[in-house]
């Protein structure tokens, strides 16, 4: 083989490369449960597809939905936000009480400054309060005391919701709840 048709070669490499993950990420965006098979199909481990598959099945189907996190989880294994997506499809589910904080303490572990994570975190802590061990009540209290106000407003949305607004406004600090509690 010469020297050009070397050159070209290396040329064409990158270039399907190129197409092949535009092509997944169409098919991601399509968001239809035939685009995401689809992407599956023509991606190789991508946790990116396994992400938007759980997505896709989050009110639909709970444990197609916890597949796809733990697939993800297994791909990406130091991000927090697959096994948050995990624990919501596990309570979802019905966990019991030791699998909530199995998982709840990997989350806490693996980002316990995660901002990110809050709003979810919280929502699931609210939903299984009385499933957490008296150490992760105590965390989650410490990051409603952190957490920006806009999560803060968020976490006492749900807290009404699920009869808890009153602990909520008892353990966070009263300055920070201001118009928020009573």
């Amino acid at each position: 083989m010469g020297r050009v048709h070397k050159l070209s070669l290396l040329l064409v490499i990158p270039a399907l490369a190129a197409i092949h993950a535009a092509s997944i990420s169409a098919l991601i965006a399509m968001n239809s449960a035939w685009s995401l098979n689809m992407a599956q199909r023509l991606s190789f481990n991508n946790a990116d597809v396994a992400y938007a598959q759980a997505e896709f099945y989050r009110f639909s189907d709970s444990q197609k939905s916890l597949d796809h996190w733990l697939a993800a989880s297994e791909l990406r294994p130091e991000w927090p936000y697959y096994q948050l997506g995990a624990l919501d499809a596990e309570v979802r589910l019905g966990v019991d009480d030791q699998g909530f904080q199995q998982r709840l303490q990997r989350i806490l572990v693996m980002a316990p400054h995660e901002r990110g994570l809050d709003a979810g975190l919280f929502e699931l802590a609210l939903l299984r309060w009385d499933s957490m061990t008296t150490e992760q009540k105590l965390i989650i209290a410490g990051k409603l005391n952190d957490t920006p106000r806009k999560n803060l407003t968020f976490a006492l949305q749900i807290a009404e919701q699920v009869q808890k607004k009153d602990l909520i406004c008892g353990i966070v600090s009263p300055k920070r709840t201001r118009g928020l509690c009573y």
